[in-house]
């Protein structure tokens, strides 16, 4: 940073070349493509925006000479973006800021809480210009005393804050006068002392939080509290609920409420205080609704009750589950999850834009060394609580993969509208495609009038990655559509597999595997194969 202050004074180069022709446009483009190029996109684990890692790794070409330090002065784009990661980075922050125009507006994030208090008066002078704030945890009172006109985001997130519940560290009041601008706060142990600013924000993430003796005292009054804050496109509590459940065991008797335009809801608590906020709510299909759980592990876990107790028994508030047309079960080390999506008809929608519904257990609620026994649940309680969906797509992982034959026909059996199976992981879906070729099983009296005769009677397509060729394999999945055909079930139109790890030539596969893989292209309209570099 030194030399390019020194920069000023030290004259521009007396060679002559051909980017010295370039027009301050155009060089102002090939300056931001290379600081882009040096800072690394990352997404905000807490606000899910993207940032850039590092921003200033780049700033070392500006010692070509004067005229590309003043351009790079000039264009705000180079500059919005201030990671404070490191020590050394709040030494020459002051080198920096007294550099670019005073109106830029800055996005500052600060990596740690010690690195808040060195920061702070580099700052303080651009406070009216300042467009987000990421602090590490805590917020410095003296922050709370500036004219933050510019602010628009806000957070303060203690990342360590995740399990154990810890009480808010300290009290705080937002007032709505200092930030006028203000549209989103995620904040994590604080006590909000005035609650006004609530009903400007358009994002509230509150994690292990407390709203004074000036916010709601009862959960009426907190119910009352989220109606007012009419702006809200994003709602997540963590803990939340339970601070207004747990001594109020008797709820009265609910009024359906309505939030216009809330896009995105997330709840961790208790199951049952989960349950009684989404039976007092109707929320629109296009909401996301993320669930998760707050308890305590157990010797005996119920994991079908468990998900189902996410929800309120009549479900009439949540007509997203009759909107989903594409699930996936997903088991990680971290916990299982069940995922329903509603399939955007653009199809140049993004998956990730899709409303969808979420519900998940953390690992430590499983009973240990019974892997078969909670997949063999999870199937049971994704069937029940999709069994309204008109799902045409399902995803599971490949832990899953291990089931008996006999689970995948009762998940089979629930969805008999589902077009398309898709899958992703290691292992071998023998079982699966052995299921294929099996009759539905119903339960008592839930039969159809003209029950198909193979499971999956609509199914197209089959998509399956990093499918392990274990022996046998190539001859489950002969066998399967052989047995489909048998039983008159529709012609599966395509069948394609991503092989990983295999130990022989491509070749020598393709020589071994020559009748099989002739049977099974002739009972699919289109069989691929490929292997994983």
């Amino acid at each position: 940073m030194q030399a390019i202050v020194s920069a000023h004074s030290r004259p521009a180069a007396a060679t002559s070349s051909p980017i010295e022709g370039l027009p301050d446009e155009l060089l102002s483009t090939v300056l931001i493509w290379h600081a882009f190029a040096h800072s690394p996109l990352y997404v905000d684990h807490h606000s899910k925006r993207p940032r850039r890692r590092y921003p200033f790794r780049w700033i070392y070409v500006l010692r070509v000479c004067r005229h590309w330090l003043q351009v790079a002065l000039a264009t705000p784009t180079l500059w919005h973006t201030i990671d404070v990661v490191k020590p050394k980075f709040s030494k020459w922050l002051n080198r920096v800021l007294s550099l670019i125009p005073q109106t830029v507006p800055l996005d500052i994030l600060i990596a740690s809480s010690d690195l808040t208090a060195r920061v702070l008066p580099s700052i303080t002078p651009r406070s009216a210009f300042i467009r987000s704030l990421h602090l590490p945890d805590d917020i410095p009172i003296a922050l709370l005393k500036l004219d933050m006109p510019s602010l628009i985001e806000l957070q303060a997130v203690d990342a360590e804050v995740s399990s154990m519940e810890t009480p808010p560290s300290r009290k705080l009041a937002f007032l709505p006068q200092r930030f006028p601008s203000l549209r989103a706060i995620r904040m994590s142990r604080l006590m909000f002392t005035d609650i006004a600013i609530f009903k400007q924000l358009q994002v509230l993430y509150l994690r292990f939080c407390a709203l004074g003796k000036k916010g709601p005292s009862t959960f009426d009054s907190l119910l009352d509290l989220l109606d007012e804050c009419s702006q809200l496109e994003e709602l997540r509590l963590y803990r939340i609920l339970s601070k207004y459940l747990d001594n109020a065991p008797n709820v009265s008797p609910p009024t359906t409420r309505r939030p216009s335009r809330l896009k995105k809801l997330v709840l961790h608590d208790h199951p049952p205080h989960i349950a009684v906020f989404l039976s007092i709510y109707s929320f629109p299909e296009t909401t996301t609704i993320r669930l998760s759980v707050w308890a305590h592990p157990s010797p005996q876990v119920d994991i079908v009750a468990l998900f189902e107790s996410l929800l309120p028994g009549d479900r009439t508030g949540l007509p997203i589950l009759k909107a989903v047309n594409s699930a996936s079960i997903k088991n990680f080390f971290t916990g299982t999850k069940l995922v329903g999506r509603v399939t955007q008809p653009d199809p140049s929608s993004s998956d990730r834009a899709c409303p969808r519904i979420t519900l998940k257990l953390p690992e430590r609620l499983f009973p240990v060394n019974k892997v078969s026994g909670r997949l063999h649940h999870c199937t049971k309680a994704f069937a029940r609580i999709f069994a309204t969906a008109p799902l045409t797509t399902i995803d599971v992982m490949a832990h899953f993969w291990t089931m008996p034959r006999a689970d995948w026909v009762e998940l089979f059996t629930a969805f008999p509208d589902v077009r398309e199976l898709r899958s992703n992981g290691a292992g071998a879906p023998t079982s699966l495609f052995h299921s294929l070729g099996r009759k539905p099983k119903y339960a008592q009296g839930q039969a159809p009038e003209d029950p198909p005769l193979a499971v999956l009677p609509k199914l197209e397509t089959i998509e399956l990655l990093n499918v392990d060729l274990e022996e046998g394999l190539l001859d489950a999945v002969a066998s399967g559509l052989s047995n489909r055909e048998d039983k008159q079930a529709p012609r599966l139109k395509y069948v394609g597999m991503l092989f990983g790890g295999l130990d022989m030539d491509p070749d020598d596969f393709e020589d071994e595997m020559e009748d099989v893989i002739a049977d099974i292209k002739d009972l699919v309209d289109s069989f691929e194969y490929f292997f994983d570099d």
